[in-house]
């Protein structure tokens, strides 16, 4: 070791850092979302343009929440069956 202190990086560099590595739970969440988020976006967007006079209130809603439950599980199953999440389970 060389004795020096670390130098303070800005809030703005932690952040780009940050946005480079991100931890793969969150990644996979991400992912999990934007891709579920897409498909189904596209699948409302095709709907809505075959049947113009449909209400897609309750479709919006229940696509949000498949977009939710995706990433909830992308990032939950992943944790547990990677083995650096294995590992953390059994540290919690």
């Amino acid at each position: 070791m060389s004795g020096r202190t670390p130098q303070e990086r800005s809030w703005v560099e932690i952040q780009w850092r940050k946005l480079r590595n991100p931890p793969p739970p969150v990644l996979r969440a991400v992912l999990g979302n934007l891709a579920i988020a897409a498909v189904g976006g596209l699948l409302l967007f095709i709907y809505a343009t075959l049947n113009p006079t449909a209400d897609l209130a309750p479709l919006v809603v229940l696509f949000i929440l498949v977009v939710i439950v995706a990433g909830l599980l992308a990032s939950a199953l992943g944790r547990r069956f990677s083995p650096a999440g294995a590992l953390k389970m059994g540290e919690e």
